[in-house]
Parts: structure tokens; C-alpha cells; sequence
């Protein structure tokens, strides 16, 4: 699950921006319990995050960021349970952010919703169109059912990285997929013409 690697790696929006900012020594707290939980969450540690983001929320409950990181702690802790209950809250405080719509995709193929994914990581490339870890997820998911479908997405995702060797090769692997030799042909040759670079 190519999501679950990644963590929220910057604050959601400025502390200083919430409806009621925290105090000195609460936006310390906050920083220090937000810095300590992503760092477990780099370390493996995700019952350690738990805890960390934990205090992220009760000093900050309206940022969605104590939320989503908490949503992937659980998620690592394999709580798909409570990574439910958290990312529900961080879609409430933010459900037009690419980051959030991209980890319910990660947390719905876990919980075996390919269906549920596959539009969740749309919406999130929709929402963000050069969100290619999002479009490389759906390809991925829809590949098996539908090379086309997978193809189409690849496409979308090279509009925006149109010289990714990643996105080109699994390019020509879904148009062979497709049976179309002309197309498996053009989208190698489109491959090779991007190492040639």
C-alpha cells in the first residue's frame, strides 16, 4: 500500500489560522507533539505516533493535521478501525485536500473497498492534478480489470509528468495488457525516446 509510506510531512495549514490560535507554550507543545509523532511514525513506531498526535488533537482539535497523521498511525497498527473514526474527522475538517482524499483511497483498498479506493484516489487526483502517487493508485487498482481503464489513467497521470519512466513503462505494460500491439509499440517507443533523453 504505496500511501501508507508516506506521512504528512508538513502542518495542514498555520496553527496561527485556527479559530482560536494557541497560546506560546500550546503552539510548543503542538509543534514538539507533531515533530515527535511523525518522527515515530519515520522510526516504526506507530503506537509511539499514536500517543503524539494524540495531543496534537486535544491541543488543536479543529486542524485536520493530529487527525490524518493519527489516521496513519492506526493504520500501521493495522487498526483500520480507528484509522476509520480519525480520517473521518480529518474529511470533515478538510474534505477538498488531495492528502486526505488519497490516504481514505490507501485506508479503503486496506479494508478491501477497491471500488471505494479507486474513487477516493480519483477524487484526490481531481482535486490536485499533478497528485501522480493518487493517479498511479488508481491505474493500479483498475489494471486487472481493465488495461483501458488503467491506460487511461496512466495518460492522465503523463499529462502532468509526460517523461516519468515510472508512468511509461507501466504504460506499455497496460496497452499490452490491451492486446493492441500498435498501441504497446508506441507507448515502449514513447518509453525509450524519455531514457534517450
Amino acid at each position: 500500500m504505496v500511501a501508507l509510506a508516506l506521512a504528512w510531512l508538513t502542518l495542514f495549514s498555520p496553527f496561527s489560522l485556527l479559530e482560536v490560535p494557541p497560546s506560546s507554550s500550546d503552539l510548543s507543545r503542538l509543534q514538539a507533539a507533531k515533530n515527535l509523532g511523525l518522527a515515530a511514525l519515520e522510526e516504526g513506531k506507530p503506537e509511539e505516533a499514536r500517543k503524539h498526535f494524540e495531543t496534537v488533537r486535544a491541543l488543536a482539535p479543529e486542524e485536520p493535521l493530529g487527525w490524518a497523521n493519527g489516521a496513519v498511525a492506526a493504520m500501521r497498527s493495522k487498526d483500520l478501525q480507528g484509522a476509520t473514526k480519525l480520517l473521518a474527522r480529518a474529511l470533515e475538517l478538510a474534505p477538498r485536500d488531495a492528502r486526505v482524499l488519497a490516504l481514505d483511497g490507501t485506508l479503503r483498498e486496506l479494508a478491501g473497498d477497491a471500488g471505494g479506493a479507486l474513487e477516493a484516489f480519483g477524487r484526490a487526483a481531481e482535486v490536485n492534478p499533478k497528485d501522480l502517487a493518487s493517479r498511479w493508485a488508481a491505474a493500479r487498482l483498475v489494471e486487472q480489470a481493465s488495461a483501458s481503464r488503467a491506460a487511461r489513467e496512466i495518460e492522465a497521470a503523463l499529462k502532468e509528468a509526460p517523461a516519468n519512466l515510472f508512468l511509461l513503462a507501466r504504460l506499455c505494460e497496460a496497452r499490452r495488457g490491451e492486446g493492441n500491439r500498435a498501441a504497446a509499440l508506441s507507448a515502449c517507443d514513447r518509453m525509450a525516446r524519455a531514457i534517450d533523453r
